[in-house]
């Protein structure tokens, strides 16, 4: 069902947004469960994962200013 919900989010930023903004936001899908596994499961991340995570911020802050 969440699925869904996402294919249906994902089409309406198409149509109301930029094409690049929306699939920019897209890929930023792997930070979800990263930030759930630290915030609900406790987890903690690897190096290599906190660097994935703040450089896909990053690059969304970067795409939003530009």
């Amino acid at each position: 069902m969440l699925e869904v919900a996402g294919y249906l989010m994902f089409n309406r930023g198409a149509d109301v947004g930029e094409a690049a903004t929306t699939a920019a936001a897209a890929a930023a899908y792997p930070v979800v469960p990263a930030l759930y596994g630290v915030l609900a499961l406790r987890e903690r991340l690897a190096p290599h994962q906190v660097a994935g995570v703040v450089g896909v911020l990053a690059g969304m802050v970067l795409l939003s200013l530009g």
